[in-house]
């Protein structure tokens, strides 16, 4: 499994399908597709992250940093929207969520955020 920023091309690999397991995501043109990830793509404080296995994602998470007056200026990191698949067995879907989060917490700590937290939705 491996773990790494949003591709555009995530779509076809059932980004969307994973994501639906949190909320309806809805129907999107090409257009409207290409809008959105590449306005994701271009802010680097709003980051999705999908786990892929064999050619398919089978999680996503975003990560957003928010900057402060707080700590000398450093930052804060909310991880929100851990998703899996739901057709997956409910250990490994524990094992992807838990992968997800270690990876965006390191991810948070590299960019110096003092702090952490995670805003779970029922999945």
């Amino acid at each position: 499994m491996e773990i790494r920023p949003v591709k555009w091309l995530d779509w076809r690999k059932g980004l969307f399908e994973t994501l639906e397991t949190l909320m309806p995501v809805g129907v999107f043109t090409s257009a409207w597709r290409t809008e959105v990830i590449t306005k994701m793509e271009a802010n680097p404080d709003q980051t999705i992250f999908v786990a892929e296995e064999n050619g398919k994602v089978v999680g996503a998470a975003t990560l957003i940093i928010e900057r402060t007056f707080f700590h000398g200026g450093t930052s804060f990191a909310y991880i929100t929207h851990v998703a899996t698949r739901k057709e997956l067995p409910d250990q490994y879907r524990q094992t992807l969520r838990k992968a997800l989060i270690d990876h965006l917490t390191k991810e948070a700590q590299e960019r110096h955020c003092y702090q952490v937290r995670i805003i779970y939705h029922e999945n």
